[in-house]
This record gives structure tokens, C-alpha cells and sequence, in this order.
């Protein structure tokens, strides 16, 4: 489906807003995983707002963004399903994957096209 400017430029300001809300949730609850790391609803939390991010910036065709959201999503399915457990080393990964997503869309949102990093 195709958008007009005016139109993708309103997607684009509400993915924008939609994700600094999911990425304040993520951050908030991530500190809060850090202090009770079997707190399963913390962690339930965590998957459906990954889940979301992944899926909203699926539909605006930022793909890496997308992929790094399904990974911490991945991660924290693993950790609900009990397949492994959360450590300070999985918490310090999920922030620096959240902050290279916050800083993927701040740039790709200001471009109107996705900018790829390569970090």
C-alpha cells in the first residue's frame, strides 16, 4: 500500500510517539527487573511491549528496528517460559539493544526513511 507524504508523515509521528511511550515502559520496567528478576509479570509486561514496538515499526518498513525488537522479545519469552533466567548481563543487553532502537528511530523518524547503523 502506498502512503502520500502528508499521509506516511502522520504514521511516522504517531510510530514516533507510540514508541518513546513503549521505550519509557521498557526502561522503567527493566530497572524494575533489575531489583526482582523472577517478577513474571514485570517480565510479561516487557514481552508485549517488545512485541509491540516490533510490530509498529514492521508496518513502517524499519526492518532493523524490528529485528532487534523481536530479538529482546525472543530473550524475554525465554525468560517467561523459564528457559533461562535474567541477570545483570541479559538487563545490560536489552537497555543497549533499547537505546540503539531509540537512537535507530529518533534518526530514521527525522529522515522519514529508515537509517541503518551499524552498531
Amino acid at each position: 500500500m502506498e502512503f502520500s507524504q502528508e499521509e506516511f508523515d502522520e504514521i511516522l509521528s504517531i510510530f514516533n510517539q507510540e514508541s518513546e511511550e513503549i521505550i519509557h515502559r521498557l526502561n522503567n520496567n527493566i530497572l524494575a527487573l533489575e531489583k526482582n528478576p523472577d517478577n513474571k509479570n514485570i517480565i510479561i509486561e516487557l514481552f508485549r511491549d517488545a512485541h509491540s514496538l516490533k510490530g509498529a515499526a514492521r508496518m513502517i518498513g524499519f526492518n532493523d528496528i524490528q529485528s532487534v525488537a523481536h530479538k529482546i522479545e525472543d530473550i524475554l519469552g525465554f525468560a517467561r517460559d523459564e528457559k533461562i533466567n535474567i541477570n545483570a548481563e541479559i538487563t545490560d543487553t536489552i537497555y543497549k539493544s533499547i537505546d540503539f532502537i531509540n537512537m535507530s528511530i529518533s534518526l530514521s523518524v527525522k529522515a522519514k526513511k529508515e537509517i541503518k547503523l551499524n552498531d
